[in-house]
């Protein structure tokens, strides 16, 4: 009986960032027998052996779901690089070095056990790390020129990063939203003339 106890308390405690994910009756329950001084007594392990290996196979089938998500979004990176102008011109050391982040990231998801930590890791892909191979990309292929009068290559930033302010944080109607459109639509057009381009 100790045995299990000292289960469940583990599992509670070592989890503590990935409770918050997984099913609140059975962490409740878990919890209530873990701080009852009579836990011992009139079958009330049984039930928190049963309940701490449920919430296990929560965070197991979670973990499993998380990290296919996430190597799926750094293969579908990879291809899009793969495909992206003025890559297959590159040698492999500069491939390479383009690909190196991605596959990091990759390696470290086999060993993450924690939830919150796998999606952030999918935010960097498709977000940090994706703008920043871009951007590595475009100085690759486009060195930085020489004389006063040659712009440097266009600095890729993502559409999402795009902020503009029409006073107010819900569009409630047409006007609203053609108000927001335009005010979007200046900062972009603004944006592309100080030498920024955008990917989506």
């Amino acid at each position: 009986q100790k045995a299990i106890y000292d289960r469940a308390r583990e599992f509670v405690f070592s989890n503590q960032a990935n409770l918050p994910d997984l099913d609140g009756d059975l962490l409740v329950a878990v919890k209530t027998t873990l701080d009852d001084l009579t836990c011992y007594q009139g079958g009330k392990i049984q039930p928190l052996k049963s309940n701490t290996e449920k919430l296990q196979d929560q965070l197991k089938e979670q973990l499993v779901g998380l990290r296919a998500q996430a190597k799926s979004a750094v293969e579908e990176k990879l291809e899009q690089l793969a495909q992206t102008d003025g890559y297959k011109k590159l040698i492999a050391e500069q491939q390479a070095s383009l690909k190196r982040p991605f596959a990091v990231i990759s390696d470290q998801l086999d060993h993450q056990t924690t939830l919150a930590v796998i999606r952030n890791q999918i935010s960097q892909v498709t977000g940090e790390l994706w703008t920043q191979a871009l951007n590595q990309l475009a100085r690759m292929t486009n060195p930085t020129p020489i004389g006063p009068d040659i712009k440097p290559a266009k600095e890729i930033v993502p559409v999402h990063s795009v902020r503009v302010s029409v006073g107010k944080t819900i569009l409630a109607d047409e006007t609203d939203v053609e108000q927001y459109l335009t005010a979007l639509r200046a900062e972009m057009l603004r944006m592309l003339r100080d030498n920024k381009q955008f990917n989506l």
